[in-house]
């Protein structure tokens, strides 16, 4: 087993506990302790709905014209839902407080999984005591990593404000939310990107000097003799592409990670370029031969980069959903006053706009509840009809459509048919070949 795997299998083996763990017992019993009256006492069916929101119910700050629609008759039939989304940024209190808002219908953070949601899992373990924070509108995401309990939270702009030249192209260096770094010798335990950067060339330029510095102090190179792993750092979504109110997909946290994985490979290339040259020369007369450089022969010191990256479609994302879930549904069947045997969810419909994280990630899952999740794709996002699908089991219009569709089908299921799952109206091409899902 490498030094990387090794430094990290104590963090790695715990990530299926701590999703896996009720909310109830970590996040939602800490932070949300009030939970709002059910809306009726009628028992809940056996299917729930989990939806993505950009794309299916949101474009960028604008509602979906179906989205209120869908989640009143939701609310009206007594079908429990959740969001689950790849976006984030805001606390969970906040952000569904603007969507309770602009959706005119009521939505508890209980109910709502963002991206970085797991990553408050995270801020009492041991090698989380500094953690160097990227992405978000202006230091909103240190305000939520510090909700989640993480002590000392540095961002981008703290260290632009301390270094201007650290990124010359950066007009604004005295950013108003920068605070004073910690000291002058400031170690980096780990870094967790929670949302989408907003200055790439800051943020970029900062993840690179850090993932490449002597154990995450600021300002400095790890040594050319180093063989030890570069910090910890966590993606907390995998998303390439999403959707809002332009009518083309738009660059996401994915594109970011590609772009920092780009410079990483550029500046080993040229690392190796530079060591090949000085390792090589030609003989008088003959071939060229070997030398070795520093012991090491031609081969470059720079770490290879493996970062860790949650949300959708990975497994641990869809294990914390599934938790969410049972938890705020059981807590809803006892306010109600109900008896606890309506509480098995046997069905869960993923309703999503991107096939290569929703949909994927829904169609792959495996319960360990023995609950079944249903992919259901709609037209009104990265998805817009006529392209692959990722095998979804429909494709609908929209939100509205999407929750048409369920129910209908689980009212025949109900009365004793058999439901069977039939290929969608799509003209689709057969499926390319499936890209990997991050580490």
């Amino acid at each position: 087993m490498s030094q990387l795997l090794r430094s990290r299998l104590p963090l790695l083996q715990s990530l299926p506990r701590l999703l896996r763990r009720p909310a109830t017992a970590t996040l939602l019993s800490r932070r949300f302790l009030q939970t709002p009256a059910p809306t009726s006492s009628k028992p809940p069916p056996d299917y729930a709905f989990a939806f993505d929101i950009d794309g299916v119910l949101m474009h960028g700050s604008t509602p979906i014209s179906t989205a209120s629609t869908a989640l009143q008759l939701l609310s009206e039939n007594s079908i429990e839902f959740i969001l689950l989304t790849n976006g984030g940024g805001k606390s969970e209190s906040a952000r569904t407080a603007e969507l309770s808002s602009r959706l005119s219908v009521p939505i508890h953070p209980s109910q709502f999984i963002q991206s970085h949601t797991p990553f408050a899992a995270f801020a009492k373990r041991p090698g989380f005591e500094t953690v160097l924070v990227i992405g978000g509108d202006g230091d909103q995401c240190r305000q939520v990593a510090k909700e989640y309990g993480f002590r000392n939270v540095i961002i981008p702009a703290d260290i632009l404000a301390a270094y201007p030249p650290v990124s010359p192209f950066t007009t604004d260096k005295a950013p108003a939310h920068a605070q004073p770094l910690p000291s002058e010798n400031t170690k980096i335990d780990a870094v967790l990107v929670f949302n989408d950067p907003r200055d790439w060339a800051l943020d970029l330029q900062v993840l690179v000097d850090v993932a490449l510095s002597d154990e995450g102090r600021l300002g400095t190179r790890r040594p050319g003799n180093s063989v030890k792993p570069h910090i910890p750092i966590y993606f907390s979504n995998p998303d390439l592409i999403w959707a809002n109110e332009y009518h083309l997909p738009r660059l996401g946290q994915g594109g970011f990670r590609a772009a920092f994985n780009g410079v990483i490979s550029s500046l080993r290339d040229a690392q190796r370029t530079e060591r090949m040259e000085r390792a090589f020369k030609p003989s008088e007369g003959g071939p060229i031969e070997g030398r070795t450089v520093e012991g090491r022969s031609y081969q470059d010191n720079l770490p290879i980069m493996r970062a860790t990256v949650m949300g959708k479609p990975n497994r641990g994302t869809y294990l914390y959903a599934e938790e969410v879930l049972c938890s705020w549904r059981k807590k809803q069947l006892e306010l109600a006053g109900l008896d606890q045997s309506h509480g098995d969810v046997k069905t869960v419909y993923m309703v999503g706009d991107n096939p290569a994280s929703d949909i994927r990630g829904a169609n792959n899952f495996k319960s360990d509840k023995n609950i079944m999740w249903v992919s259901v794709l709609v037209k009104t996002g990265v998805y817009k009809g006529g392209g692959r699908t990722g095998e979804a089991k429909v494709v609908v219009e929209d939100v509205l459509a999407a929750v048409k569709w369920v129910m209908e089908r689980e009212a025949i299921r109900k009365r004793g048919s058999v439901v069977v799952w039939k290929k969608s109206d799509e003209k689709t091409p057969p499926e390319e070949t499936a890209v990997e899902a991050p580490a």
